[in-house]
């Protein structure tokens, strides 16, 4: 039987059950709804419609949770039956936090309540520069929990359950509750703190924090000039595309080589190869500015990279 096929018969059913008020039927009211109904087919719908109609409420009380009880729980059992656990409904659903709308307090979400307007707090990072946007934040998770919370007691409460804090808190409506959200400590990661802690450190050796003026001004520079390079060869490369047509080049080739198919002359084989050498040398043309594009604005990222790091952005 073809899924088509299947799902009218489902329609048909459904039909029935909402339609009909009988607690059973027969074989002649399932072809009312559809006089081509095999045989086989008009008794799985009497099957069907006999053993599921007493589970399914009235019209009337259709809308009320308490009245489909019934058929939610027949549909568990045969679910469980069939060994499809994950599509048992719920008798108690626990409510997810955004139908609740709950605040979900992260690192950045801290900062732009506290610290995006003038007389507002400033937070500090651990070697005491100010947090200055979002991407700052982000990458200093402690230093914004820390100023208004105690990450020790935070830490105490997610090892008791075997977490690490992961840096986000869930406040409920009415701001009486909270969940602490934490990831699952894996085994063997005891040692976890002190590598975190080599990596950080080993990160605030090898980053440029203690430049001087005139050496930020010189990566302010050289970005400037990388920016006047990319616009530069944009125009140019715009101007190879606009004068420099690849197709063309292939029109005139094509038309050429059916004229080639028909006499074969010298001439007309110099033509053809004297326009491919050309749309070679156009392309290779456009080619070198594309890849010297690439390279330029790969140098303004590394170069905004570390301007946004040195609060020069």
């Amino acid at each position: 039987m073809s899924c088509r096929r299947l799902a009218t018969i489902k329609g048909i059913l459904k039909n029935l059950l909402l339609k009909e008020e009988k607690d059973r039927i027969s074989k002649a009211d399932s072809t009312a709804e559809d006089k081509d109904l095999s045989e086989k087919e008009q008794q799985v719908l009497v099957l069907l419609y006999n053993g599921i109609k007493p589970y399914i409420p009235s019209t009337a009380n259709l809308q009320y949770l308490a009245y489909q009880m019934q058929f939610i729980l027949l549909a568990n059992d045969i679910f469980s039956a069939c060994r499809y656990s994950q599509h048992i409904t719920g008798m108690v659903p626990m409510p997810s936090s955004a139908k609740l709308h709950s605040l979900t307090l992260d690192a950045p979400t801290i900062y732009a309540l506290f610290s995006t307007s003038k007389g507002r707090y400033d937070l500090f990072k651990e070697d005491h520069t100010v947090i200055r946007d979002d991407k700052d934040a982000t990458w200093n998770k402690p230093a914004c929990f820390g100023a208004f919370f105690s990450l020790q007691r935070i830490n105490v409460v997610c090892s008791s359950y075997g977490l690490w804090f992961d840096h986000h808190i869930m406040v409920r409506p009415g701001c009486k509750t909270v969940s602490i959200l934490g990831k699952m400590r894996k085994p063997g990661s005891s040692k976890r703190t002190g590598m975190l802690q080599k990596r950080l450190a080993a990160k605030q050796r090898t980053t440029p924090t203690n430049l001087s003026e005139a050496e930020k001004q010189t990566y302010e520079n050289e970005l400037e000039e990388l920016k006047e390079t990319i616009k530069k060869l944009n125009a140019q490369l715009a101007k190879l595309n606009k004068r420099n047509s690849v197709y063309d080049h292939d029109k005139g080739i094509k038309q050429k080589k059916i004229s080639w198919s028909s006499s074969r002359t010298v001439e007309l084989y110099l033509e053809i190869r004297n326009l491919k050498r050309v749309r070679f040398q156009e392309f290779r043309e456009q080619e070198l500015v594309r890849i010297s594009l690439k390279s330029a604005r790969t140098q303004a990222f590394l170069k905004r990279k570390v301007s946004s790091f040195l609060y020069l952005a």
